[in-house]
């Protein structure tokens, strides 16, 4: 027993001194500052940072950006969990990057750990991207950097190296709700109830600030201690209410017909309150109202405006007339997101629960959701 405390007492003190080491070799060795006057009191607005081969470039002040480093201690994460004989890994500013989370047609999403041992998702995007796409990627910066909301994925910081955009966003633990739903099954009309109520709070908060988000789907919505968080706003736009809208963006699945059509031109809000009733019936269904074998634009459109909407399962009258309104195919006769706040589901007045699944087998397919949307991008790691 002597023994054994000795060999704890030596191996924590080796751990402070492994923790110790590394924080002195990042801060000394592995950023070298250009020589440069204009940055020597960390006053202006661009630092310059040279590691190796690499100049990186960021708009932030005292902003330390990017180093590569290789270590062979075998103890280097143990601190964090993690124990490895051999890791590269790269540091933004404070940030360790650990692993990739998720990639999309505009850059990866990385899982980082801060210097104060708090996970983060770091979002890069490649500046090299043609001028429409980088400008819509300029307007997703400004919306998600402006946005606070406890039902809202935080941008923490925005960083820009010279190849990329760096969004430090507040990492979700728990995945996402479509993986949830394929995992499980779908979600009991209680639960369903509190979970949609935080992402009603969510977008009604967006369009009181004239904010569209237009892309709502259980994949922008992430999961962290028992709330629903909404994410991703590379098809927002920030445009007053009374202002019609051309361009056909979101996903296909979870579009409005008049968003899909792209002849009349459509309003933000209805637009979202369509996308809402998608999300709600694959919430309490556990698949979509709307589905094709064809993957494209006119045939999901066609499907919405030939097909009787149906509900697979019993639920409640109050439910369903929610959905049916919701989901009505002319914008007009479409309910309002105040409206939906009053409505009589919505009010009810039971007490909040934590999102919780039911054992009810219907789960959404990849094979009926036009393929573009379910695989799975991230596991539950903590």
């Amino acid at each position: 027993m002597c023994r054994l405390n000795k060999k704890l007492i030596k191996n924590r003190k080796l751990d402070k001194i492994t923790k110790s080491k590394i924080k002195d070799e990042i801060n000394t060795k592995l950023v070298e500052k250009v020589e440069n006057p204009n940055v020597e009191n960390s006053d202006k607005d661009h630092e310059r940072v040279n590691e190796r081969d690499d100049k990186v470039v960021t708009g932030h002040e005292n902003k330390e950006v990017l180093s590569v480093h290789e270590s062979r201690d075998k103890e280097l994460l143990s601190g964090y969990g993690y124990v490895c004989r051999s890791i590269q890994f790269m540091m933004i500013r404070n940030y360790m990057i650990l692993r990739l989370i998720n990639e999309g047609s505009s850059g990866k999403v990385y899982l980082a750990l801060d210097d104060k041992r708090k996970f983060f998702a770091l979002k890069f995007i490649n500046k090299t991207l043609d001028f429409h796409t980088y400008t819509k990627i300029r307007d997703e910066l400004e919306i998600s950097y402006s946005v606070k909301h406890e039902n809202i994925v935080e941008t923490n910081v925005i960083l820009e190296t010279r190849r990329s955009l760096v969004f430090v966003m507040e990492y979700c633990s728990g995945g996402d709700l479509i993986t949830f739903i394929r995992r499980n099954g779908s979600i009991s009309e209680e639960r369903a109830r509190n979970g949609f109520k935080m992402i009603l709070n969510a977008i009604k908060y967006l369009h009181s600030h004239n904010i569209y988000h237009r892309d709502i789907k259980p994949e922008n919505l992430l999961i962290q201690s028992n709330k629903l968080k909404l994410c991703d706003f590379g098809a927002s736009i920030r445009i007053r209410s009374d202002v019609r809208l051309f361009e056909t963006v979101g996903t296909m699945s979870y579009a409005a017909p008049e968003v899909l059509d792209g002849t009349c031109g459509y309003y933000g809000e209805k637009a979202d309150v369509w996308s809402l009733g998608v999300v709600l019936y694959a919430m309490v269904f556990g698949q979509l109202p709307y589905t094709t074998k064809e993957d494209n634009v006119k045939s999901v459109l066609n499907k919405i405006l030939t097909t009787k909407l149906t509900f697979p399962s019993r639920k409640s009258i109050e439910i369903v007339k929610l959905i049916k309104q919701m989901l009505q195919i002319e914008p007009s006769k479409r309910i309002s997101i105040q409206h939906i706040t009053t409505h009589p589901w919505i009010i009810n007045n039971e007490e909040n629960k934590n999102i919780e699944i039911t054992s009810n087998i219907n789960t959404i397919n990849s094979n009926n959701v036009n393929g573009e949307i379910l695989s799975i991008v991230m596991d539950n790691i903590i």
